[in-house]
């Protein structure tokens, strides 16, 4: 009965740590809202995706339905960086400092997911 037990505890204690990992990774994603200039045209708004979108371990994520209104007035575009550490926000933020976005890029603001 003493066996049965521990292997029941290494199992509830490996299924524990599971779950714990998978949270911490949930826990390190982080949206990116980009804000670009009122008069942006779309092709721009578009541009910013497309260039964006292909560094690594950065998605682009659709905006809720209440921003989407607002995204042709604040002209906005979110991503999720997943995960969040110092190396991808820098990737992020060196794509978005590109010489190509400076006429209508105005700042990037983060929050967690």
């Amino acid at each position: 009965m003493s066996v049965s037990r521990r292997v029941i505890g290494v199992i509830l204690c490996a299924g524990v740590a599971l779950t714990a990992c998978k949270a911490g990774g949930q826990l390190s994603s982080q949206d990116v809202f980009v804000h670009l200039k009122d008069g942006t045209t779309e092709a721009q708004n578009q541009a910013v995706v497309a260039k964006c979108s292909s560094v690594p371990e950065v998605s682009p994520a659709p905006l809720n339905k209440r921003l989407q209104n607002l995204s042709i007035r604040f002209r906005e575009v979110r991503f999720v960086l997943n995960p969040a550490t110092d190396a991808n926000k820098r990737k992020l933020s060196d794509c978005l400092a590109s010489p190509e976005f400076a006429s209508y890029f105005l700042f990037a603001d983060a929050g967690d997911t």
